[in-house]
């Protein structure tokens, strides 16, 4: 029986990992590969990120033997400063993974702090230092590492003590767009003003962003994930936030559209439920209607498993017109793998300019998010080959 591709949503959230982790698959034969290192370096320099050890290129599972005895290879490496110059790792940092084709262990990579950077593989920085990008792992120019050894060595700014000041005497609602605050007014009305500090600014990066998360609140705010959570929660109790999707994919936006020229064309994704989790049926949605358009938009894929490669770029661009789509709700609708449509079609369509990223500082987060660009023309050149036979 030929494997199937894996899912990695599926794995990190068996692990309970977060969804936003860069991701790369690494084959476990012959037991730690070479190149692991180049991408423990990669990912510490840059977002961290997960290692699936034991997966094929093309997301399908060649597996592990002898797992105990790579992940003793692994910390051995790890804490071998002829290796690498620091352990980034914990304990929980490493894990196995059962799937019915072989063992994967896991691998996550935290990013190294401005102290730690530049972590590097042997003993010389000026060779051994890397950084992750678009393509993968590259190897960085004596200037960047020369950059991050300034950085670790400087006190940074945003670290400094200002003597004689406190926490209140930072207005931080002061920095707010004034534009947003008055849409926001004219939105609410005489009730805007009972909305506390965090709920401003909440509803504030809904109104510029479309929608906020629990983890670009915890960016914001600085407070714990539970917080934010109440926190959102006390908003949608309040009318003031409405909820997409369920769990960790749960998103929020404003209620209804915010008159505004900083918008452009309003978002379709904020106005339907989006669909995240593996098995969940899109017709499952508060916004079938809106669910039934993209599957009309999709049939062509679904009903042909061969489909030439400009046309499923052409459906996958009208998906994205106007909204933003996840790979995932992308591969329920047209009826592929969602990382081998990733590589196939998506990075080749960002790469051209056709499709927009969501979070273009991190490319390969799972969670990752296209939108077609306003340079898409009608007739768009294939960019891929054809799908196998």
């Amino acid at each position: 029986m030929k494997r199937q591709p894996i899912e990695p949503e599926d794995i990190l959230l068996r692990l309970d990992w977060t969804e936003d982790d860069d991701l790369e698959f690494k084959s476990g034969k012959g037991g730690v590969p070479g190149s692991l290192w180049e991408t423990y370096s990669a990912m510490a320099n840059t977002h961290g990120g997960v290692i699936l050890l034991g997966v094929e290129d093309d997301g399908t599972v060649s597996g592990v033997e002898k797992p105990e005895r790579v992940k003793k290879s692994l910390w051995d490496s790890l804490n071998n400063r002829n290796k690498v110059n620091t352990n980034l790792l914990t304990e929980g940092d490493v894990a196995e993974v059962a799937h019915p084709d072989g063992t994967i262990v896991a691998i996550r990579v935290p990013r190294a702090s401005r102290g730690q950077r530049p972590v590097f593989i042997g003993q010389n920085p000026l060779t051994g230092t890397y950084r992750r990008n678009y393509e993968g792992d590259y190897h960085c120019s004596e200037k960047e590492v020369a950059r991050m050894l300034s950085d670790g060595s400087e006190s940074p700014f945003d670290s400094q003590i200002l003597e004689h000041f406190t926490i209140d005497d930072l207005d931080s609602v002061s920095l707010i767009p004034e534009e947003s605050l008055e849409r926001l007014q004219a939105l609410f009305g005489p009730s805007f003003s009972q909305f506390d500090q965090n709920e401003v600014q909440v509803l504030v990066t809904a109104d510029i962003e479309s929608e906020v998360d629990n983890y670009r609140i915890r960016q914001i705010c600085n407070i714990h994930a539970a917080d934010v959570t109440r926190l959102l929660q006390g908003l949608v109790a309040k009318d003031a936030l409405v909820r997409d999707g369920h769990g960790r994919w749960s998103r929020y936006r404003l209620p209804y559209a915010v008159d505004s020229e900083h918008t452009g064309e309003k978002s379709l994704h904020n106005d339907s439920k989006s669909t995240h989790k593996a098995g969940h049926s899109l017709h499952k949605t508060d916004d079938s209607l809106h669910n039934e358009e993209l599957l009309v938009i999709a049939e062509p894929a679904r009903t042909q498993q061969r489909l030439n490669p400009a046309e499923m770029e052409s459906i996958l661009l009208a998906l994205c017109k106007g909204r933003w789509m996840t790979r995932h709700e992308l591969s329920l609708l047209v009826e592929r793998n969602s990382e081998s449509l990733r590589q196939r079609f998506l990075n080749p369509m960002v790469a051209h300019g056709l499709l927009q990223l969501r979070y273009p500082d991190k490319r390969n987060r799972v969670d990752q998010a296209y939108t077609a660009t306003r340079l898409v023309k009608e007739n768009a050149v294939s960019l891929t080959k054809p799908e196998p036979k």
